[in-house]
């Protein structure tokens, strides 16, 4: 058998195939699998086959139900040219006879298009830590903030009256946690590099107001962040690297407060090259985030798409704590 079980805390998924009485993992389908073994998430071996590999790109995007479709001619080893893995989103609230459905408005706008709607949506890029922290001991960035998110964040983020607390997951060199604090939030800023906090807190020394925390959402102790939750949380150009993305915004949506908001923001499929491909979400993914929430209004910043998320709706399975 081969498969993956849900669950609330970080872990390893593994495929494992046994006989009655075998002493460890043993391949079943020998005309399709010559091995089986365990195997840590994050370090998935090479080749694979291919509804193995879709399985764990479901799991690792936060899906609950996907559907792996395989075409004549389709190779059996996993190829990201012929990748058919489609997410399903979760089906809306059933409501009883006679009872009000709760507000489930969405305001989420497609970009007109005449090609065919993309079938992958199963793309997961994980980076492990020390690249990251090579990349940015390089004097490595992000994309700048630019005036039109900037723009964005005022009109859809502003600082609520007496002052707001703000977390920037995924904050890098700190530009945007910087900006925050100018606006007027009180800010938590976290990264997974010691590299990119290093470089924050020394770039932005004389910004008051930010908090820079080295901490993996993912992973760590959250009992750094802030216990009276947050009016606004980002995650900018993070979201896509994220290997358990459900769990994880999940865990971020019941540390909002009352009224707050989520904004993500990342590039889109429509318009990052096929090589590139694993830093952006497709039009699947980005319904997949916005499902369980009241509301996701759907923005552009220069070709980035910017989704104010509002009104959580999970219940299960805290990331952070």
């Amino acid at each position: 058998m081969s498969g993956a079980q849900r669950h609330t805390e970080p872990l390893d998924v593994h495929l494992i195939a046994l006989r009655d009485g075998a002493a460890g993992p043993e391949a079943m389908e020998h005309h399709v699998c010559d091995a089986m073994g365990w195997f840590a998430l994050d370090a998935l071996p090479e080749p694979m086959v291919a509804y193995c590999r879709a399985g764990l790109d479901a799991y690792r995007a936060g899906a609950r139900m996907a559907v792996h479709l395989q075409e004549p001619g389709d190779p059996i080893t996993y190829d990201p040219s012929v990748d058919r893995l489609r997410l399903v989103p979760e089906p809306a609230e059933q409501v009883e006879p006679g009872l009000r459905a709760p507000a489930r408005q969405r305001t989420v706008q497609r970009p007109p298009t005449t090609a065919p709607p993309t079938t992958r949506s199963s793309t997961v890029t994980y980076t492990p830590r020390d690249r990251w922290d090579q990349h940015y001991r390089d004097g490595k960035g992000w994309q700048p903030l630019g005036p039109r998110e900037r723009q964005l964040f005022a009109e859809h983020a502003p600082v609520p009256d007496g002052g707001g607390r703000a977390l920037d997951v995924g904050c890098g060199t700190g530009q945007l946690a910087a900006h925050l604090a100018e606006f007027g939030y009180t800010v938590d800023a976290v990264d997974f590099s010691d590299s990119a906090i290093a470089r924050a807190r020394e770039e932005h020394a004389d910004i008051d107001g930010a908090r820079w925390l080295r901490l993996d959402v993912e992973r760590d102790d959250p009992a750094a962040l802030h216990e009276e939750g947050y009016d606004l949380i980002v995650m900018r150009l993070v979201y896509p690297f994220m290997r358990d993305r459900g769990r994880v915004v999940r865990g971020l949506g019941e540390r909002l407060r009352g009224g707050g908001a989520l904004v993500v923001i990342t590039p889109t499929a429509e318009h990052t090259p096929a090589d590139r491909r694993g830093i952006a979400l497709d039009e699947d993914e980005i319904t997949l985030l916005g499902a369980g929430w009241e509301a996701m209004e759907r923005l552009d910043a220069d070709g980035l798409a910017f989704l104010v998320l509002r009104g959580p709706g999970h219940a299960d399975g805290r990331a952070v704590r």
